[in-house]
Formats: C-alpha cells, sequence, structure tokens
C-alpha cells in the first residue's frame, strides 16, 4: 500500500522560529487531501519548508551542497546553519506524519566542544515508518523537485549542464562519478604515453648524432692548442696536453682543470672587491678629522643657545605669576565696585521680602479652614453615591427578570419543532450515505478504466474481463482483439522458422560455391577429364568445366522461401494495423465510458453538495432550537413556573415586577436630589478654596520675584565673602589693590624687554629641535670615530699596516684584473672540451642509450594496452549510462504531460540522446521529432516557460513511476516561468493526477493570483484538497 502524508511539523529548523504545523487533511470530507497548495510569498519560508523535507529524507540539502558560493558561506559560518538562530530552542526537529499511522521525526544536532556545526544527518527521535533510508533518498531524488533544479535546468545552456541537473534522477550508483574518473584516467595515462613517446624520440636522435660525429678530434686538438697557447711557458706540466689522453680521460681532466680554476676564481675575486672596498675607505679615512671638527663646533653652538632656552623659561615662568596675581587683583576690583554702587538699592529691597513673608502666612491658615469643609462635604456625597449604586442594581435585577420571564411565551412550542427536525437530518443523512456510496463505486470504476489506458495490446488481450460487469462494453472487442494477436503470433512462429530454412540454405549455398571454386581450380590445374569430387571420367576436359560451373546454388530453393518471408511480414504488418484499429476502438470506447462516469461523478458531486448545504443548515436550526430548549428549562426552574402554566403565571410575575419597578424609580429620584444639592455646595467651596489659593500664589511670587533677583543675590554673596575675610571697609580696600596693580605692570614690561634680547640669540628655534640637532651631531662625531678605527683594523689585518698608500692598492688590483681574465678564457675552452667529449666518451655510453631506449618502447607498449582498456572500460559505462537513462525515464508520460500543459504545434515527441561531443564530460541533449526523419533540439526554440514545462513535464513522468512506497510528489514553486495559459493546462493535469489517478500532489507558490485560481478551480468545497497560507510574522515569536 502506498503511504501518504497526513501532517508535517517544523520547528526552529531554519526560517521557522516556532512551530509550524502543516495539516494535509480536507476538514470538509475529513480525509486526506490529495492536493495540498501553500501560498507563500518570498522570505516567508517557502523554501525552508521544502529543505526540511529534505534534510528529514536525506540528511542534507541539495541546495547547499551544489552551489559553491553557498557551500563556502555555509562552511564558514558553522555553528547554527540547520536551527533557527534565534529560536530559544536547544535544536530543531521535523516530524512527518503518514496515513497508515506511522511517523518520521529527527532533531539537528546539539553543539558542543567536538560538534561544532549542525549541518549533518539529524538524530532519529521516533520511526514506525516502514521505508529504509534508501529509500528515503530514493523519494527525494525522484519526487521532490527544489527549486534549484528548475532553475538548474534553465540556467544549463549545455548539454553538460542539463546532464547534471537530470543525472540525479537515474544515477543511484554514481556511475556518471566513475565515468569522469576514467575519462581524466584515460587523459592523464595519455599525457604519460605522450611524455614516454617524447622521451623515447629524444633517445633515437642522440644516438643517431653520436653514430654520426667522426669529426670530433679534430675540434678537440684544435681546442687543445688554444689552451696551451693561454698556459704558456706552463704547457709542458699540464696534464691535459698529454697525447695519449683519451675521450674519457680528457673529459674527466677538463672537469677537473675547470672546478680548480673556478676555485682560484672565487679567490681572486673576492680578493679584488676587498682592495676595491679599501680603496674607497681609505679615501674616506683621510675626510674624517675635518668632519669631527666640525660637528663639535655645531654642538659647541647648540649649548649655547639651550642656555638662552633655559633662561627664557625662567622668565615665562615669572610672567605668569605677575599674570596670576594681576588677574586677582582686577577681580577684587570688580567686587569693590559692585558693592559700592548697589549699597543704597538693595536695603529697601530687605524690607519689602519681611512684608511678603507675613502675608503668606495669613493665606495658608484661611485655606487649612476651607480645604476641612471640602472634605466634610466629599464624605457625605460618597455615602450618597453607595445607597444610589444599590438602588440602581435592584432596578436592573428586577428589569432583568421582566425580560426573562417575558421571554418564556416564545419558547412554547420548542418541543414540537425540535422532533420534527431530528425527523429531517435522519432523512437527510441517509440521503448522503446514499450519494457518497454511488459516487464511491463510480470512482472505482472510473479508476480501472484509466488502468486500461495504460496497457499495451498484449496487456489488453490477456485482461479477464467476463467476471467484472464494469467492462461488459469492452468483451466483443477484447475477443476480435484476442483473435488478432493469436493470428499475429502464429504468423510471427512462421516468419522465424522461415528465415532459419533460408539461413540454413544461404550457409549450404556458400558453401557449396566455395567447393565448386575449389573442384574448378583442381580441375583447371591438372588439365584432366576425370572429376574430383565423384571421380567420373568424362569425355572431355571441356565437358567437365561446363558441369562444375552449371553446378551452382541456383537449384537450392532460397528464392522461394524469400518470397514466403516476404508474404507473411505482410501478413503480419496487415495483422499489426488490424490490432492497432482494434485497440484504438477500444480505448475510444474507454475513452467515451470515462466522460460518462465524469459526467456522472459531477452530477452527483452536485447533488451531494446539495444535501450537505441543506443537512448543515438542517443542524444549525437544531443547535438553535436546543438552546431555546435549554432556556426553557432555565427559566422555569429559576423562577418555579410550570411548563403548563407559562402565560398565566408570567402575567402575575410581570405585575409585581412592575410596581416594585415603580417604588425602585422613585427612591432614586429622592437620592439624585440630595446628591445634585451637595454638588452645588460642593462646588461653591471649591471656587472659594481657589480664590484663596490665588491670593496665595500672588504673595509667593512676590516673595519669589525677591529672592530671584540675582544682582541682590549676588551682593549678599559678595558682602558675605568680604565680611569672612575681616574687611569692613571696601573702598580701602580698592585703593590699596591699584597700587598694587601698578607696580605689578611695570615688571611685566621689563621681563617682556629680556625675553626678547635671548630670542633673537636662538633664531626662533625651539628646545626640542636644539636637542635633536645637538643629538645628532654627537651621534655623527660617534660613528667617524668608530669607522676611522675600522679601517685602520682592516688595513692592519690586510698589510701589517694601518694605512697604506691607494696607489700601490691599484697596482695590486690591476693584476688579479689580469689574472681573473686569463682564469676565464681557459674555463671556456675546457667547458667546450667537456662538452663535447661528455656526448661521445665511448661506444658504451652508445648501447646504454639504446637500452634505456628498449627500456622506454617496453613501458610505451605497456601503458599503450593499458590505455585501450581502460578505454574499453569507459565505453561499458557509457553503454550501462544509455541503459539506465531509458529504463529510468518513462518517455510516454513524459510526452503526454508535456503535451497537456504545452501543446506544441510542432515538437511532438521527446527523447534523450547522450552527447559525447566534450570527451572530459558528458551531456544529455533532449531531441524532439517534428516528423519520423527529423529531430530538433527543443531547447534552441522553446521559451523559458516551455522549458520550465519540459523541466516539470520530466519531473513528474519520473516521479510517477516512483509511487510504489509513498504516493506523494513535492514541488517548490514550478510555475514561476508559466504563463496564464499555461496556468490553467497545469490545474487541469493536477485535477487529473491528484483526484483521478490519486496520486498526492504537494506544491508551493508565491504567486497570489495562481493560489486565488487553483482555490477557484479545485474549491475544497467539491474536492479533496487543502490550501495553507503562510505570512511573515507566524514563522516568528
Amino acid at each position: 500500500m502506498s503511504l501518504k502524508l497526513k501532517g508535517i511539523k517544523i520547528d526552529s529548523f531554519r526560517a521557522f522560529e516556532r512551530q509550524k504545523y502543516f495539516d494535509c487533511v480536507n476538514p470538509v470530507f475529513n480525509e486526506i487531501s490529495n492536493l495540498i497548495v501553500l501560498y507563500a510569498p518570498n522570505g516567508t519560508g517557502k523554501t525552508s519548508f521544502f529543505d526540511a523535507i529534505e534534510w528529514s529524507l536525506t540528511g542534507e540539502i541539495s541546495r547547499l551542497n551544489e552551489n559553491k558560493n553557498v557551500r563556502d558561506i555555509a562552511s564558514q559560518e558553522r555553528k547554527y546553519i540547520l536551527k533557527n538562530k534565534y529560536s530559544s530552542a536547544e535544536v530543531g526537529s521535523v516530524e512527518l506524519a503518514f496515513d497508515d499511522g506511522s511517523f518520521y521525526a529527527l532533531t539537528t544536532k546539539k553543539l558542543n566542544g567536538k560538534q561544532t556545526t549542525d549541518y549533518v544527518e539529524g538524530n532519529e527521535t521516533k520511526k514506525t515508518v516502514d521505508l529504509t533510508a534508501k529509500e528515503l533518498k530514493i523519494l527525494r531524488q525522484k519526487n521532490l523537485l527544489t527549486h534549484n533544479q528548475i532553475d538548474a535546468f534553465l540556467r544549463s545552456q549545455s548539454a553538460e549542464g542539463r546532464y547534471d541537473a537530470l543525472s540525479n534522477f537515474w544515477d543511484k550508483e554514481n556511475v556518471s562519478e566513475d565515468y569522469k574518473n576514467l575519462v581524466l584516467f584515460v587523459n592523464e595515462m595519455n599525457k604519460v604515453l605522450g611524455q614516454q613517446e617524447t622521451k623515447m624520440n629524444q633517445l633515437t636522435k642522440e644516438i643517431e648524432k653520436l653514430e654520426s660525429n667522426a669529426k670530433i678530434w679534430q675540434t678537440i686538438n684544435q681546442l687543445k692548442e688554444n689552451y696551451a697557447k693561454l698556459n704558456g711557458k706552463n704547457s709542458k706540466k699540464d696534464p691535459l696536453l698529454k697525447n695519449q689522453l683519451g675521450l674519457q680521460e680528457l673529459y674527466i681532466e677538463s672537469n677537473k682543470l675547470k672546478s680548480n680554476n673556478q676555485i682560484k676564481l672565487n679567490q681572486f675575486e673576492e680578493e679584488r672587491q676587498q682592495l676595491e672596498n679599501l680603496i674607497t675607505m681609505i679615501q674616506e679615512y683621510r675626510q674624517i678629522p675635518q668632519q669631527i671638527e666640525w660637528s663639535e663646533k655645531q654642538v659647541a653652538d647648540v649649548n649655547e643657545k639651550l642656555a638662552h632656552l633655559t633662561e627664557i623659561e625662567t622668565i615665562e615662568e615669572k610672567k605668569k605669576a605677575l599674570f596670576d596675581e594681576k588677574i586677582d587683583l582686577s577681580n577684587h576690583l570688580k567686587r569693590c565696585n559692585f558693592l559700592i554702587n548697589h549699597e543704597a538699592d538693595f536695603q529697601a529691597q530687605e524690607i519689602a521680602e519681611q512684608n511678603s513673608n507675613r502675608e503668606i502666612n495669613e493665606w495658608i491658615n484661611q485655606r487649612k479652614k476651607c480645604e476641612q469643609a471640602l472634605i466634610t462635604l466629599q464624605k457625605e456625597h460618597q455615602e450618597q453615591e453607595v445607597t444610589l449604586s444599590e438602588c440602581q442594581n435592584k432596578r436592573a435585577l428586577r428589569t432583568n427578570q421582566l425580560t426573562e420571564i417575558k421571554e418564556l411565551n416564545s419558547y412554547s412550542d420548542v418541543k414540537a419543532k425540535r422532533q420534527l427536525l431530528d425527523h429531517e437530518i435522519k432523512q437527510q443523512k441517509k440521503k448522503k450515505v446514499g450519494l457518497e456510496a454511488k459516487l464511491g463505486k463510480i470512482k472505482l470504476t472510473l479508476t480501472k478504466l484509466f488502468s486500461l489506458l495504460n496497457l499495451d495490446d498484449h496487456q489488453l488481450s490477456q485482461k479477464d474481463y467476463s467476471k467484472d460487469p464494469d467492462y461488459s462494453f469492452l468483451l466483443e472487442q477484447i475477443s476480435q482483439l484476442d483473435d488478432i494477436w493469436q493470428e499475429r503470433k502464429k504468423l510471427e512462429v512462421d516468419l522465424t522458422q522461415k528465415k532459419k530454412e533460408r539461413s540454413s540454405l544461404e550457409d549450404l549455398g556458400s558453401q557449396l560455391e566455395q567447393l565448386k571454386k575449389l573442384g574448378y581450380s583442381i580441375v583447371t590445374d591438372t588439365s584432366s577429364s576425370v572429376c574430383p569430387l565423384c571421380l567420373h571420367d568424362h569425355q572431355e576436359f571441356q565437358h567437365i568445366i561446363q558441369k562444375i560451373e552449371a553446378s551452382t546454388t541456383d537449384l537450392l530453393p532460397i528464392e522461394q522461401l524469400t518470397k514466403e518471408i516476404s508474404h507473411l511480414e505482410g501478413m503480419i504488418d496487415e495483422s499489426t494495423r488490424r490490432l492497432t484499429d482494434v485497440v484504438s476502438g477500444v480505448k475510444q470506447q474507454i475513452q467515451i465510458q470515462i466522460t460518462i462516469k465524469e459526467t456522472e461523478i459531477n452530477q452527483l458531486d452536485q447533488d451531494l453538495l446539495q444535501v450537505t448545504l441543506k443537512l448543515k443548515q438542517q443542524e444549525e436550526a437544531y443547535l438553535t432550537n436546543e438552546k431555546h430548549w435549554h432556556k426553557l428549562n432555565e427559566y422555569s426552574q429559576k423562577y418555579g413556573i410550570d411548563g403548563e402554566k407559562i402565560a398565566e403565571e408570567t402575567q402575575k410575575r410581570v405585575k409585581s415586577l412592575q410596581e416594585e419597578l415603580v417604588k425602585l424609580t422613585n427612591e432614586y429620584q429622592n437620592i439624585k436630589e440630595k446628591i445634585n444639592q451637595n454638588e452645588q455646595l460642593n462646588v461653591k467651596n471649591t471656587h472659594t478654596l481657589k480664590t484663596i489659593e490665588l491670593h496665595y500664589q500672588q504673595a509667593k511670587k512676590s516673595l519669589n520675584d525677591l529672592k530671584g533677583n540675582e544682582q541682590y543675590q549676588y551682593y549678599q554673596q559678595e558682602q558675605a565673602f568680604y565680611e569672612a575675610l575681616g574687611i569692613s571697609a571696601i573702598s580701602d580696600f580698592k585703593r590699596q589693590c591699584k597700587r598694587e596693580l601698578e607696580k605689578i605692570n611695570e615688571q611685566e614690561t621689563k621681563l617682556i624687554a629680556e625675553k626678547s634680547q635671548r630670542l633673537e640669540q636662538v633664531n626662533g628655534k625651539s628646545k626640542t629641535e636644539l636637542v635633536e640637532e645637538q643629538r645628532i651631531q654627537a651621534e655623527q662625531i660617534r660613528q667617524l670615530v668608530v669607522r676611522r678605527k675600522y679601517i685602520e683594523k682592516i688595513s692592519y689585518q690586510l698589510f701589517d699596516q694601518v694605512i697604506i698608500a691607494p696607489e700601490e692598492l691599484e697596482k695590486n688590483k690591476q693584476k688579479l684584473t689580469t689574472a681573473i681574465y686569463k682564469l676565464n678564457e681557459k674555463n671556456q675552452l675546457l667547458g667546450q672540451l667537456s662538452g663535447l667529449t661528455s656526448d661521445f666518451i665511448s661506444e658504451t655510453g652508445i648501447e646504454e642509450k639504446r637500452s634505456e631506449q628498449a627500456k622506454v618502447k617496453k613501458i610505451y607498449d605497456h601503458l599503450s594496452r593499458k590505455v585501450q582498456e581502460l578505454k574499453e572500460l569507459k565505453d561499458s559505462k557509457l553503454t550501462e549510462i544509455k541503459k539506465q537513462i531509458k529504463s529510468t525515464f518513462n518517455l510516454d508520460t513524459v510526452n503526454q504531460i508535456f503535451q497537456m500543459i504545452e501543446p506544441h504545434p510542432d515538437f511532438r515527441k521527446i527523447s534523450f540522446k547522450i552527447n559525447e561531443a566534450n570527451p572530459d564530460k558528458l551531456g544529455l541533449d533532449i531531441m524532439c521529432k517534428r516528423t519520423e526523419d527529423e529531430e530538433d533540439a527543443p531547447i534552441l526554440y522553446l521559451s523559458s516557460a516551455q522549458v520550465n514545462i519540459l523541466s516539470l513535464s520530466i519531473f513528474l513522468g519520473t516521479a510517477l513511476e516512483n509511487t510504489d512506497k509513498v504516493n506523494t510528489i513535492f514541488m517548490d514553486d514550478p510555475i514561476q516561468h508559466l504563463d496564464s495559459l499555461n496556468e490553467l493546462s497545469f490545474i487541469d493535469l493536477l485535477r487529473i493526477l491528484a483526484f483521478k489517478l490519486g496520486t498526492q500532489i504537494i506544491f508551493s507558490t508565491h504567486n497570489r493570483q495562481f493560489f486565488d485560481l487553483c482555490q477557484r478551480k479545485l474549491d475544497a468545497n467539491y474536492h479533496n484538497a487543502s490550501f495553507i497560507e503562510m505570512n511573515y510574522t507566524e514563522n516568528q515569536l
């Protein structure tokens, strides 16, 4: 039995911050929906929904693995990738519930010291569903169409891209990866093979060069003569110039001499460099005393300027002290002037402040008396309010009782209505059950008829139709179909037998022809009249030749058999044509019956809807009547009224309650009048209190204005300051401050003049600049002294003298240059000798190269055989891939779906073709036949919407073949590139898949208009469908 999803629960996973349950049950039919449509605008968790399903099935999310940029970001991010970062839960979870009551639930991994990311397979917390890990993986590969798979197919402008996009559907054993690895291995082997071939060719050239080089000694002797000229008087002692030396000895001796000469060259070069350095240093040594003397003068000048700067700093400190003293005296003068100028003004203000304080105290006493009277009135008012509230509550209670008693009269016929509604509901439920049973029977018949449409002629003829009355209309045509099938089967047996006979006769004829040629050859060679086969003696030699030539294969009945075979093939073609016509007629009859049954189903759906609506109305009326029945019992018990005497009892109760209400109303009015009187008195007292408060605030403001005068406050502070210092005569203190200020001005003028004189001595430089200049000059003197000692030390080490004349050093340098030149000339000649002899030392060297050449050829031949074996293995993998593609994709279903969504006038039949144009990678061409002999690549001519439809058709065609275990197909926003016409065709396809074939379809869309169109075309009140809307806030806490 195939499973379907009952619900999906996602908690704290990806975009889902809190728990979200997706219910796949249609509440109208109370059945698991065959079509679930999710409307989710971008950013509401649509992709995370399919991520959760994919991860629960396989432990990974393909869009994170297959996109390198996303994969790199995920690997860098680490930590929480699956669990929602903002959720307080420790782990994220996904739970799948199936229609048989089984579950499959997982949680993400917790992070700890070793576990640094949760992007791994989850922990199984509950698994009761009977599905293996391999079956879950196949379900994801074939039944889940993610949005990036559609995008990958659309973006695949190359055959290689389409191959990669579709390989997930069929490549379970990863054969494609094996093929790619074999291609890479073959390429690498070819590179190694090329290297071996290059090496073999190089050895061949070297051997040919050595074998042809016979004039080498002439060149060697010329080089030796040139070397002797350079060697001069030492030529007789030089071992290289001995006549008896062979090539091997020349090679060794030349390399030895060259090595020794190189050592001498290095020594001479080092000595010459030392001499050049020493000449430079001695020239520098002669200038050091003058440089030291100049630097010492600079240091003395800087020290003198620093002394002037020290004196300037002392002057600045004195000026600062005088300035601070001057500021203090100026402040005292300002403060004294203020006190003297405002002394008369502020004495009158002190008297006004005392009067304001006395008036404030009087107003405070009056306010206290008025507030006490208000408190007494408020207490009386509260008591009256309580009495009024109690009276009001009694009135409300009696009014409510009066309303309920009057309501009793309207429930006198409740019991009779209840019995009538109960009878009508039972009748409607019985009618609904009958309609549902009839509808289920017709749907079962329709499913059988749809299954017949997928059968071929042989399957149609083999099925037993006699036991099922639903097939009664097909019995005659099926019988005719079976007769034609048996007839064609007999003809095919006869045809096979005839072809075998003809093949045997053709083999026999071939053997006779060879025998004839052999006999003809023997007779011609011997010129004998005796037949070599039968030993019959003919009269003449020409007679036997004519006899042999006449013995041909024409005597065999091959031509007759060929005519019979052709006749049988014609009969089989005719039988096939008749068989096709009959099958077409059978399927046409089936299609007619399907149309009839669908019409009956639509009519029954309408009848069932009317019955359901009427039943719903009756049940609502029954519920209303039930409420009235309970109220009748409730009021009867509450007021002790007999149900049989409602009218009489209620009239008495109404009269009594109305009289009591009149009394309560009068009492209420009396209390209300007393409250109004108290409120008027309260208003009067409140007005008096406000008047008192106003006078109080005015008096207080006058006092604050007096106290808030800033000049007055400042006057009081200053007066207190000088009294604390013991100064009472402010005018005398002011004259003393003026005299001291004049003395300070005179001292300040003298200091400014002295500072100007000293600044002229330092030329405007700062102390920091002078100290830095002093340090630089001292450091320069130290370096010059150190340099002088170093030069003296080097000269002493080389020549045992403190300082040597540069002219003498120049002579030594010239001698070394001449010796270096001669050694370089010798080494050049020795290098030529070494190069010549190394290529042609002896005949043994040629044999070694030949031996090496044979080894390389052996390796080359071995590699060639291995490359051929690998190519054969690669070809076998390619054959296996082609078989898997053919067995995986049901092209008949793919073409039916493609034509249903997008009927194309030219491209009627889709097929797949492996593209081997790229030697390193396989491609997949999707071909489409215009005619029997004409093929085109539709990718070149289809629009993006048509390409998307093609991708969708391929996926659905594959998924429909994989519904044995789980009869559910998932699609993430498949209609993104569909136009309005395609959308209607796609909805018709969904209707067939979900409601006629019974496949559960779960897909999402971001398009609001398409979602609304689905709801109108596939109304959940009439179809077993569910429509779920997601929004921006429901996934967050």
